[in-house]
């Protein structure tokens, strides 16, 4: 038998066996920090699929007719030993305990972490280095990561520190890096080769996936100057094959062109105490220059090197010689102690566990001499201990997990005497034993999910809108910083968009129709060129500006005030002038917290005011505008005042952007001075009261349900607000008998309860923590 290894925390292996298969790169990808178990489960199911590598190269082609000579081959790489039939390379940011109790690894297969694979990978160049300092991998073939893990070597072991992470801000996205630059390269190929194709998008996007699918970078390219290969051409829905040549030079212009080492060499400075080891798949082709731009820093092949023979030596030694050790976590559970809950540490001091090596931990009491048993009382035989590591709740399924113990016999007449014993090995599960000291009982002990107190809520808190403000504008930030291929899109798009103003008001001629026309289509292409993510926000929606500063730069351009030309055409009585009024506000508008860079403060002068708030033809993109730029008191007392003013609450458009103002930047802490609340919930219900459900459409219900349930935020903070007994209550149960046969549904809250459900459920202050988390994801 022969092991076969697997690096699951190669991004440039899974791209290469994705296309392999037909199987999309984007449903493999785990999410940073989550085990790949995507790629682990095309593995399972093609693992022993046979195939036939693609000879690129034409030396390898026979100058004859003959037989090919190319042997089928599997997914992985075949050492030439082992009794593991599998091997995987995980991410070292996986700790011991989610490891073992994530059902991620079969009986017959053994783990790696990634650093300590490396380090056995190009053993003898790290033993030359004459290493000094903990190590920190960086890895440009690897998923994205947010945490690097430090590497210490003793006794030429590299050994884990999981307790102290290094979180970064690296913002370099590998996975991004290595799409452009297979895009790239295959754009050169087409350039000089193709160049009627050169701008076929879709010969562009195959032509790249070909260089991924024969992973180009890991073929034997060291010592050629001019590289020559069979290139994949789809064109037409044909695929034609054509010998090209590439200089070397080149592709290592193609690579330095996406690969910021200053980016690099940035992070490296913030973190001096460590010896930096960069590994990439371009080693070969770039290390001079990566030398010379990062000093210091350890530049190695991610390619296999002397793993192999490390492996047949481990073979031989089993485990007189590990691979890795790790510094055990802070492991600690809670119980009771003479009448207070108690947190016990298991680990005390920095432990190593070595792989296939065993630890035993045993609870105990440093209060009490170290007193290493506890009591489970007779009445109640079966308690949970709550886990935590390294100082979170230890979580499986981003469940909270208990240890559930019980004494299995049916007659206990005493308290049980027990000693608590954990038993870790990396590579195995964890053994949690609950020993009867006097031998008289049996015992049961398992992990089981927290049981959680139902907590229930008459409002929104205020602290859970802040926090998912918080992250939604985190994950809107990260899919730019880890996409730079999306932050460039758009940046190219606000280039075009400027241009375009400028051709449009050159030399202060007049407008012609066809260039309204025009403006209008490709404004409206934004939402098409930079759909909305998979959390259904436009990609704008939460960001600080200061998060985006390269956005801000282009934003800052005095020109983009011409589109207040554009606006101050209203009104008009020219439907293509109108309508490229309406893209631009719209378009204005989604750009949210950026909106200021170009229009500081815009309001229609107050004697078009009323005009355009009255003008069904636009007055609903007029309020979506208002409402996505109040960003601050000043916008949003201009907003709530159009409600005082007259019954403009009965306007669709009106109540979407009532509702969104709340839900995105208003503060309920702070800011109850700027919105008479009380006034505009009695307005909004009374005028409900008096209707008929049918005769309102199903976006105004959704938009005024939503809106009503956002402003019971004020029962925070003013405790006379809509409470039993009140105007409002009353008020508010009317209105809700009244919808109580209409089931007002909006997916993107909740596909299970109806809004008017769960406004009635805030108002009798029944709703569950998870009904709240629902309400704040309206968009």
């Amino acid at each position: 038998m022969t092991t076969r290894l697997f690096n699951l925390e190669s991004y440039v292996n899974c791209c290469q066996y994705a296309n392999q298969f037909n199987k999309s790169i984007d449903r493999l990808t785990p999410s940073p920090g989550d085990l790949p178990r995507g790629y682990k489960n095309l593995i399972k199911d093609f693992g022993d699929y046979r195939y036939l590598n693609q000879p690129i190269f034409t030396g390898h082609y026979p100058s004859k007719l003959a037989v090919n000579p190319t042997e089928t081959t599997y997914m992985g790489t075949q050492l030439s030993t082992g009794e593991t039939p599998r091997l995987f390379i995980i991410p070292d940011t996986i700790d011991l305990l989610t490891l073992s109790t994530s059902n991620f690894l079969a009986s017959q297969e053994a783990y790696l972490y990634s650093s300590a694979y490396h380090y056995w990978n190009n053993y003898s160049i790290l033993q030359n280095s004459q290493i000094t300092r903990p190590l920190l991998f960086l890895n440009l073939d690897n998923w994205v990561g947010r945490e690097m893990i430090t590497i210490e070597i003793q006794n030429n072991i590299p050994i884990l520190k999981h307790q102290t992470p290094i979180k970064h801000q690296f913002n370099l996205n590998t996975l991004d890096t290595y799409q452009l630059i297979c895009k790239d390269l295959a754009s050169e190929i087409l350039a000089t080769y193709f160049p009627k194709l050169a701008n076929t998008s879709q010969t562009l996007e195959h032509l790249a996936n070909y260089l991924q699918k024969v992973a180009f970078f890991q073929q034997p390219i060291i010592n050629q100057e001019n590289i020559t290969f069979v290139s994949e051409i789809w064109h037409k829905s044909r695929i034609f094959y054509k010998k090209v040549t590439v200089s070397r030079q080149k592709i290592r212009e193609i690579i330095l062109n996406r690969v910021n080492l200053n980016k690099i060499k940035n992070l490296i400075q913030s973190y001096p105490q460590y010896q930096f080891v960069l590994v990439s798949q371009y080693h070969s082709l770039i290390k001079s220059q990566v030398r010379y731009s990062l000093p210091g820093v350890i530049c190695i092949s991610s390619q296999l090197g002397e793993f192999d023979r490390i492996w047949q030596y481990k073979q031989n030694h089993g485990s007189r010689f590990h691979l890795f050790g790790i510094y055990l976590d802070k492991i600690e559970f809670k119980i009771g102690i003479e009448g207070q809950e108690r947190w016990i540490q298991l680990t005390e001091g920095d432990i190593i566990s070595y792989e296939g090596e065993s630890r035993e931990l045993i609870g105990k009491i440093p209060e009490l001499d170290n007193k290493d048993t506890f009591r489970i009382p007779q009445d109640n035989l079966n308690p949970t201990l709550p886990i935590r590591v390294n100082g979170a709740d230890f979580c499986k399924d981003d469940t909270p997990q208990d240890y559930s113990i019980s004494v299995v016999e049916n007659e206990v007449t005493e308290d049980v005497e027990v000693r608590i014993k954990f038993t870790l090995k990396p590579g195995s599960s964890p053994l949690l034993e609950v020993e009867d000291i006097k031998n008289k009982y049996h015992i049961k002990a398992e992990l089981t999910n927290r049981i959680v107190t139902v907590k229930y809520y008459g409002y929104i808190p205020y602290l859970k809108l802040s926090q998912t403000r918080a992250e939604k504008s985190q994950q809107q930030v990260e899919l730019f910083r880890y996409n730079g291929d999306r932050y460039q899109t758009l940046q190219n798009y606000l280039q075009e968009v400027i241009a375009k103003l400028d051709r449009i008001f050159q030399k202060n001629s007049p407008v012609k129709r066809r260039q309204y026309q025009e403006f209008n289509n490709f404004l409206s292409k934004m939402t098409t060129i930079l759909p909305k993510n998979i959390y259904n926000l436009d990609v704008l929606q939460y960001i600080n500006p200061e998060e985006l500063t390269e956005l801000t730069q282009i934003l800052e351009d005095d020109r983009w005030h011409q589109i207040t030309k554009i606006i101050n055409i209203y009104p008009s009585n020219n439907i293509d002038k109108t309508n490229c009024v309406k893209s631009s506000l719209i378009w204005v508008g989604k750009l949210y917290k950026f909106s200021p860079y170009i229009l500081s403060d815009f309001y229609f002068n107050q004697s078009q005011e009323s005009q355009i708030l009255d003008d069904t033809k636009i007055n609903y993109e007029y309020f979506l505008y208002l409402a996505r730029t109040a960003i601050n008191e000043s916008r949003q007392q201009q907003y709530f005042n159009l409600c005082n003013n007259s019954e403009r609450f009965t306007n669709e458009g009106y109540m979407w952007g009532y509702g969104r103002i709340l839900l995105w930047y208003f503060n309920f802490q702070d800011a109850g001075n700027i919105l008479n609340y009380r006034n505009h919930f009695r307005q909004i219900l009374e005028y409900l009261r008096q209707q008929n459900p049918t005769s309102l459409n199903n976006q105004y219900k959704q938009n005024v349900f939503l809106s009503l349930s956002y402003l019971l935020g004020f029962r925070e903070f003013d405790a006379g607000f809509c409470q039993p007994n009140s105007q409002e209550y009353y008020l508010a149960k009317e209105v809700i008998n009244r919808f109580a046969d209409d089931r007002i549904m909006l997916n993107q809250v909740s596909k299970e309860k109806s809004l008017n459900q769960l406004f009635e459920e805030l108002i009798e202050g029944k709703s569950t923590e998870t009904d709240c988390d629902n309400l704040v994801q309206g968009s």
